[in-house]
């Protein structure tokens, strides 16, 4: 096997350990409460926004700048990450650990080093599982998922396929901690998949998982991989001579996939159904209003009184009715207005 064979069978090597874990991770740790709001279409554009600002901006910045930046905002993603299976202490001196080493391996001039691409791959798997667990248990949509992967597609067959904005960009990162490039080998042997590739690898399984079903979660793990050995074959038998972003095969196989999958399932899982599903014997994220004892008591017993004849409809909330009418509705609605943080009980009453 020759070197550049070699460095794409470690380079295949990490991407299946990467979403291997992501999947490990998803089934067996549970994120309380997740940093983030539910991605939706919004985001989408500003992730958009920020895919296209921030490479040549960053082409800008003085290279310790750079560094500092990335070493920060990794180090923050690895504590992230590492919380929920060690102890805080241990997932602090980890992270710092892992990212000091990095510093230190680019400082001593050994950034190009087979042991700071170890790290760094080790970094970014770790980095990848923590962010495609938060998006996907956080409630991402399958749909807000392919609409994010055609934009993204876009993107990437303009700025790597016809512009030099990418390369720029991923040769100004290469060699500073937490470089976004995962793989091995060095020089013309040196086989990388980039970050935003690997984390549409990773996250479309999870999320079709969490929003149809566990089958379509490892069909989506045949899209993405498929994708991969489908360029990676073209490159080895000579079909592909030129660099082409993997998105522009993975993008249009993920909204068909979605396509497909929303013509036989209209109607797609919550996060909290699919957690339901998962761990049954968990309570759920999101508990369930409690109501006080007295406000069931005084429901009972006006219930009780209510008899055959015309009732109404009263709201009762720390042992007070602080609405009534014969409207359901409007009696929640103005004792939502009376007391915004209320939960009330909804009883009936004699009209009288």
């Amino acid at each position: 096997m020759d070197a550049p064979l070699s460095s794409l069978a470690v380079t295949v090597v990490l991407v299946v350990a990467t979403l291997a874990a992501a999947r490990v991770y998803f089934h067996r740790v549970r994120i309380e409460r997740p940093p983030v709001g539910v991605f939706n279409l919004r985001d989408v554009g500003f992730s958009f926004l920020v895919l296209v600002v921030v490479p040549p901006l960053y082409l800008q910045l003085p290279r310790g700048l750079i560094g500092t930046i990335l070493a920060l905002f990794g180090t923050g993603l690895l504590y992230f990450t590492l919380t929920p299976l060690v102890r805080r202490p241990a997932a602090v001196g980890l992270a710092v650990l892992l990212t000091g080493t990095e510093v230190a391996l680019e400082f001593t001039g050994l950034a190009r080093s087979a042991w700071f691409t170890g790290i760094n791959d080790v970094v970014l798997l770790i980095v990848v599982v923590g962010v495609c667990n938060t998006w996907a248990q956080s409630g991402i949509r399958a749909r807000d998922m392919a609409v994010f992967a055609a934009v993204v597609t876009g993107y990437d067959a303009i700025a790597t396929g016809l512009l030099p904005t990418t390369a720029e960009f991923v040769g100004q990162l290469q060699a500073l901690p937490f470089a976004p490039t995962m793989g091995w080998g060095s020089g013309a042997a040196a086989v990388f998949t980039g970050l935003g590739d690997l984390l549409f690898i990773v996250l479309w399984p999870l999320v079709a998982e969490k929003a149809y079903s566990a089958a379509a979660g490892r069909a989506a793990i045949a899209v993405t991989l498929g994708c991969v050995a489908a360029v990676t074959a073209s490159y080895q038998l000579g079909l592909l001579t030129v660099a082409i972003p993997g998105m522009v095969l993975m993008g249009p196989a993920i909204l068909a996939h979605y396509l497909w999958l929303r013509h036989r399932h209209p109607r797609e899982r919550t996060a909290g159904e699919h957690e339901v599903r998962l761990h049954p014997e968990l309570p759920p994220l999101v508990p369930a209003p409690s109501r006080p004892l007295d406000d069931l008591l005084v429901a009972v017993d006006l219930a009780a009184h209510a008899g055959a004849g015309p009732v109404r409809y009263q709201a009762v909330h720390d042992g007070a009715v602080l609405a009534t009418g014969a409207n359901p509705a409007a009696v929640l609605r103005d004792a939502g207005a009376a007391r915004p943080d209320a939960t009330p009980v909804l009883t009936l009453a004699p009209a009288g």
